[in-house]
């Protein structure tokens, strides 16, 4: 068996703990960057691109384009469509107080009127939606699960 043993001296073991310090943070930060990775959204190729990877067809120009804040608080509703958010991979929360940019792109399928909303912070796709255009029409995360609901099989 081998054992070790490690002796430090005060400043040796103060150096130490901010050593240890600071490769945690870097960890959490390296596993937080990680799993809230981002699609880029800068140009409306883009946005295309990405909606394209989930596999629905839509028009190629936004109908809809405005810039909108992001509440600092969170209210039933926010908090309900934060957890659309995460259940794509997304999270809002982050981004609480901060102003970001809403394009909707109409569906191009003429058995389904819906719209795909990407929701943009800085360039990068940070969460959306796929929701219909009716009256009380479900509310679905950016997924290729959600958008088979709205595909002809």
């Amino acid at each position: 068996m081998i054992n070790f043993t490690l002796s430090l001296n005060s400043k040796n073991k103060k150096i130490f703990y901010i050593l240890c310090g600071f490769c945690f943070v870097a960890v959490v930060y390296i596993i937080t960057n990680l799993m809230m990775s981002t699609q880029n959204g800068k140009t409306n190729e883009d946005r295309i691109r990405f909606i394209n990877a989930l596999e629905v067809s839509v028009v190629t120009v936004p109908s809809e384009v405005k810039t909108v804040k992001i509440p600092y608080e969170f209210d039933d509703v926010y908090i309900n469509y934060n957890n659309i958010q995460k259940a794509a991979g997304y999270d809002l929360f982050s981004f609480r107080g901060k102003e970001v940019v809403l394009y909707t792109y109409a569906l191009k399928d003429k058995d389904f009127v819906a719209d795909v909303h990407l929701i943009v912070f800085k360039g990068e796709i940070i969460g959306g939606d796929i929701c219909g255009r009716a009256f009380g029409s479900q509310m679905l995360p950016l997924s290729k699960d959600s958008a088979k609901f709205f595909k002809k099989e």
